[in-house]
């Protein structure tokens, strides 16, 4: 299945942690900061060393920078950050919070479910100021 190019496009992004390192610039020979990214799926699987633009441009281009900024800020400055929730730019524990924010998925499509609602329109007559007359108003 997860060999299935269908089964791999249809899978969502939980987090992503950055790992910073340095190396030499390749014309100047300078020292600068790179960056390697991983992700965690919604199944538990972690892919190591992807391209950030192809994974996170699934969604909003928004979803992009927070989630690019909050990599950012929590990263250090050579090693490895936390895991960083999609669209939340918030540190999180990793598979644990996945459980979580499925219940909170479940939680949140059901509070999304249509409700059935009995609406009664009721108008009353008044009159109005400008051409003191009676219309009815909702």
């Amino acid at each position: 299945m997860a060999d299935d190019p269908a089964s791999v496009r249809d899978r969502e992004p939980r987090a992503f942690r950055a790992t910073a390192f340095c190396r030499t610039s390749r014309w100047r020979h300078r020292r600068e900061r790179a960056f390697r990214y991983d992700v965690l799926w919604d199944d538990g699987t972690v892919d190591q060393d992807i391209d950030l633009v192809k994974v996170m441009y699934r969604g909003s281009p928004a979803d992009f920078q927070v989630t690019e900024a909050g990599m950012m800020r929590h990263t250090p400055y050579v090693g490895t950050g936390p895991w960083i929730a999609d669209s939340y730019g918030m540190p999180v524990d990793g598979p644990d919070w996945i459980r979580f924010m499925a219940e909170e998925r479940e939680k949140h499509a059901r509070a999304m479910e249509p409700v059935a609602v009995r609406a009664t329109r009721v108008t009353r007559q008044h009159r109005t100021r400008v051409l003191r007359t009676t219309v009815s108003q909702s």
